[in-house]
């Protein structure tokens, strides 16, 4: 019974780490979206201007 608590609790802890993982990989993406579409936007001015 105590092996099986511990499994459940060590198989809890992970699904919080990946959970954590999961929220910092979004924050990470929608903090660089708008940085992308600046320089996407900055690099379609800069072609255009070029042209």
């Amino acid at each position: 019974m105590s092996t099986d608590a511990g499994f459940r609790l060590s198989r809890f802890a992970q699904q919080k780490q990946r959970a954590r993982r999961v929220r910092i990989g979004v924050m990470l993406v929608l903090c660089a979206l708008p940085v992308a579409v600046a320089l996407a936007k900055a690099g379609t001015a800069l072609a255009q201007t070029a042209v």
